[in-house]
């Protein structure tokens, strides 16, 4: 008798561990995913991404998914891999993965977003940092790589400039007191052009500057302050500013050539006292500037109304997309002309065939649009130029063993998108 309760009790416990295992093999279960296409053209949808997180009973697991299935970023990965995926939203970027595709060996180590020119004929990449030795003047050290594509030929320029000296000196020591950043580079004709910030943090004073490079000699042609192009403040009292911003293009598009750049102009107000506190200046005004790298000549754009918004600068015209939970808006403005183009576009929801908008993002001659439906993640693809819907798409679930509507609401959290291609390949 106690030989058949023994195996009795053993029957019972591997029946109870084998139900335990499926019953939390089961709460760990990782469904699969893909982005279904629900009306409009399937090939507009291939290139997005939308990422997040996939509840389950114990923890959550991180993942994208795109028209071909879905890709789990599993808690344990190795360190390495982790450390070396650490700038992949910057090599999913369609120009730069195009970049490391025709010239793996030139991209090598290049990590500067803003560094990035590509034109029919040359890649140039440049970078730029501020240097100083013992009692020596600050200098600007700008080293630039140009690769002629028809050769495969490259070249190495390092240019140097001697910053301004400090009306005051905080410190003493062997590095300089500015702070250097490259926001843009460009091509016009032989001549690079090299868009500057430049923070000085003994006036505690910003600065733009171009700097202009002869690619065949490598010298410095001319140099250029921002302000100095008829930008003024209008009031003469002491304790008015003006700030000047860039307003950088948000299309994700590094090294797309463009003749012109755009500023913010601020005039604010702030006491020494309030400046002291760290307090918020008051803005008095607000002016949007375009410079053009061609001309050299500096244009007020005086009918530009920006909002919070998602924008881009395409050749000459500057595009801005406006959404809420029930619309989204295009807008355009016309450097040429100074012309603005108030919603030449607008889609509802419904149009959408969405239940919410959640954001757009506009990315070459295309808007995609993160989007929600029956509590689901989607998107949809609109033309750049007319507004016109190109595609919309839903995620689904896929697989044999399929949650539940209430599971996949609960479970399923996706709150980005980015235009990135296939995960594979």
């Amino acid at each position: 008798m106690r030989r058949y309760c023994l195996s009795i009790l053993m029957v019972v416990l591997v029946v109870s561990g084998i139900a335990t295992y499926y019953s939390y093999g089961r709460l760990d279960f990782l469904p699969d995913y893909k982005l279904e296409t629900i009306q409009g053209d399937a090939k507009e949808g291939a290139v997005i991404e939308l990422s997040g997180s996939q509840y389950l009973e114990r923890r959550s697991e991180a993942l994208n998914i795109n028209s071909k299935g879905s890709e789990y970023y599993r808690s344990n990965e190795n360190m390495r891999k982790n450390v070396l995926s650490g700038d992949s939203w910057f090599y999913k970027q369609p120009d730069i993965k195009q970049m490391i595709k025709d010239h793996k060996s030139f991209m090598r180590g290049k990590l500067n977003a803003q560094g990035f020119y590509r034109d029919e004929e040359w890649v140039i990449y440049a970078e730029v940092k501020a240097e100083k030795k013992g009692s020596e003047a600050a200098m600007a050290v700008f080293q630039l790589q140009l690769l002629e594509e028809s050769t495969d030929k490259v070249s190495k320029l390092k240019v140097t400039y001697e910053l301004p000296r400090a009306v005051k000196t905080t410190r003493v020591n062997n590095f300089s007191n500015n702070y250097m950043n490259l926001v843009d580079v460009q091509k016009v004709d032989e001549e690079i052009h090299l868009l500057v910030s430049t923070y000085d943090y003994d006036n505690e004073s910003s600065r733009y500057e171009i700097f202009v490079i002869d690619m065949k000699s490598g010298k410095l042609r001319r140099n250029t302050n921002i302000e100095s192009l008829g930008i003024k403040s209008t009031s003469n009292k002491k304790d008015v500013q003006i700030q000047i911003g860039h307003m950088g293009d948000s299309s994700g598009q590094y090294s797309t050539p463009l003749e012109k750049v755009l500023f913010i102009v601020r005039e604010e107000k702030i006491s020494q006292q309030d400046r002291e506190a760290n307090k918020v200046p008051e803005t008095l005004s607000e002016k949007y500037y375009a410079y053009s790298y061609r001309t050299g000549l500096m244009t007020e754009l005086t009918n530009l109304v920006i909002k919070e918004a998602w924008t881009s600068l395409q050749g000459d015209e500057y595009y801005v997309a406006e959404s809420g939970p029930e619309h989204i808006t295009l807008s355009r403005y016309h450097l040429s002309t100074n012309k603005f183009e108030q919603a030449y576009a607008k889609l509802s929801a419904d149009q959408l065939n969405v239940d919410e908008i959640k954001f757009p993002l506009i990315k070459s001659n295309r808007v995609y649009v993160m989007t929600n439906h029956a509590d689901v993640a989607g998107a949809s693809v609109l033309d750049l130029a007319t507004g016109e819907l190109l595609y919309t798409g839903r995620v689904v679930e896929i697989g044999n063993d399929k949650q539940t509507p209430e599971e996949l609401k609960e479970n399923l959290h996706l709150n980005n998108m980015d235009i990135v291609g296939k995960i594979n390949g």
